[in-house]
Parts: C-alpha cells; sequence; structure tokens
C-alpha cells in the first residue's frame, strides 16, 4: 500500500517522495555514520535512505550490489532475523580524502524462548570518499554470505 502526501493541489506517493529527498540529502557527516546507514538498510531491507550514503557515481552498481546481498539474506534457510556490527569501527585514512572503514558483521538468528544463535563475525571493508562536506561510500568488499556468513547448502 503506497500513502499519499498532499501538498496543495498536488498529490505525490509518499514513497516517491521519500526517494526524491532521499537522492537530493546531505551526506552523512562522518565515514562510519555512512557505513552504519549502508548496514541499518540492509538489516531493514529496505533501500529509502541508502543511496544519500552513497557517492554519485557508483551508486547504480553499490545499489545493484546491495539488493544482491538483501537477496542472498532471503534465500538463506532461514533467513536471519537480524545482522550484527560494531561496535568498532576500523578506520585507515588512505589519502586524498579517502578512508577505509573496517567493521565486524554476524547474521543473527532469534528463536523461540528468546534464544538466538550468533553467527561468526566477518570483516566487511567499505571505501568512503569526501563529498559535498561529508562522507560517502564508493565501495562494498562484504564477506560472502553463502558459503561464507552461512553454510552454502543453507542457501536455496
Amino acid at each position: 500500500m503506497v500513502g499519499f502526501l498532499c501538498c496543495g493541489l498536488a498529490t505525490v506517493p509518499v514513497v516517491a517522495f521519500l526517494d526524491y529527498t532521499d537522492r537530493q540529502g546531505d551526506p552523512p557527516a562522518t565515514a562510519v555514520l555512512a557505513v552504519d546507514i549502508y548496514l541499518n538498510q540492509l538489516l531493514l531491507r529496505e533501500q529509502i535512505g541508502l543511496s544519500h550514503a552513497l557517492i554519485s557515481g557508483e551508486r547504480d552498481d553499490l545499489i545493484e550490489q546491495w539488493e544482491s546481498l538483501v537477496a542472498d539474506m532471503k534465500r538463506t534457510d532461514p533467513p536471519p532475523s537480524t545482522l550484527a556490527w560494531g561496535p568498532n569501527f576500523d578506520v585507515e585514512d588512505q589519502g586524498d580524502e579517502v578512508v577505509q572503514v573496517t567493521v565486524p558483521v554476524a547474521a543473527v538468528w532469534w528463536q523461540e524462548r528468546g534464544m538466538s544463535m550468533h553467527g561468526t563475525e566477518h570483516p566487511w571493508v567499505f571505501v568512503a570518499r569526501a563529498d559535498d562536506g561529508g562522507w560517502r561510500i564508493a565501495e562494498v568488499r562484504p564477506h560472502p554470505w553463502c558459503g561464507g556468513h552461512v553454510r552454502a547448502d543453507a542457501c536455496r
């Protein structure tokens, strides 16, 4: 169901409005915040809010890669309940207003009675570039999902 936003005489679907405003947003203030936005949107499996954390020249490829990760997570049997990352982010200056951010990421599965299974943490590497007064992700090197975070035979 798509909601509508009424602005005077014009009615705009909320999803289209949010997507437009997402593309126009200021970049995250830090590279770590850009990485956190990326991982939160992956956790939520929601693309709205992702674009402003991605550098414009690589945005289409990064969104395609993000969608592929979401698809891999969904085809895991069973799919993870959530993702866990951090709390430590290793930020390395690469020069020329580029940083590399490495953060441990793990899948978590919640079971009945509040028990959970926490997968092994694996490093994910992000390259961020200074852009328009903030930082945006230019490259993502995730640990493989199928055959990495989960057994290959757990991916349908």
